[in-house]
């Protein structure tokens, strides 16, 4: 899991490999996509705190569970 993170300068950046996964040789990650997921997000999320305000915060991982949505209207056909 990579990272680029800004600096206190203008266009200075630190760019980091936290850790990688190789299939062929997985250690202690299981090998299922479960897993994988597991150990991707929480790589992720160890990036995320060290400075959570340069964090893309668009969408809504670690926001909780999404509102229910109830079924889109059924639009009618124009003859």
């Amino acid at each position: 899991t990579c990272y680029a993170r800004r600096l206190d300068s203008p266009l200075q950046f630190e760019i980091g490999l936290t850790s990688a996964f190789d299939p062929g040789d997985p250690g202690d990650v299981p090998c299922d996509l479960p897993g994988i997921t597991q150990w991707y997000n929480d790589s992720l999320e160890s990036i995320v705190r060290r400075a959570p305000e340069q964090y893309w915060w668009v969408h809504r991982r670690w926001k909780g569970t999404p509102p229910t949505r109830s079924k889109p209207p059924v639009l009618a056909r124009i003859a």
